[in-house]
């Protein structure tokens, strides 16, 4: 009895999780790609820490664009998180948190 109803709630985590991940999914589709004109007008470097295995630090490169209407966000590689200088202006095309284009 007692292995019975862990069986029916673990098939009930896992079909929960199942759903979230397809819904999670589904959103991601659903986002439309957005080009509009911005202007870099600031980034940082903060450290995200995970304490699993000990101290470990893991540095996130944030750019911050201005838009018409709003401030954006975005975490990006290293790498191109020093090809971008503040006050740069262009197009920039983004997708939900991710940054497709700016030129």
């Amino acid at each position: 009895m007692f292995y019975e109803i862990i069986r029916i709630f673990t098939f009930i985590f896992i079909g929960v999780c199942l759903v979230c991940t397809i819904i999670k999914n589904a959103k991601k589709r659903c986002v439309k790609e957005v080009r509009e004109d911005a202007e870099v007008i600031d980034k940082y470097i903060t450290e995200s820490i995970a304490k699993t295995m000990g101290v470990i630090t893991n540095p996130q490169y944030i750019v911050v664009f201005l838009t018409k209407e709003k401030r954006l966000h975005f975490q990006v590689s290293e790498f191109s998180y020093y090809n971008y200088q503040i006050k740069d202006k262009g197009k920039l095309t983004y997708k939900g948190n991710m940054i497709i284009s700016f030129d």
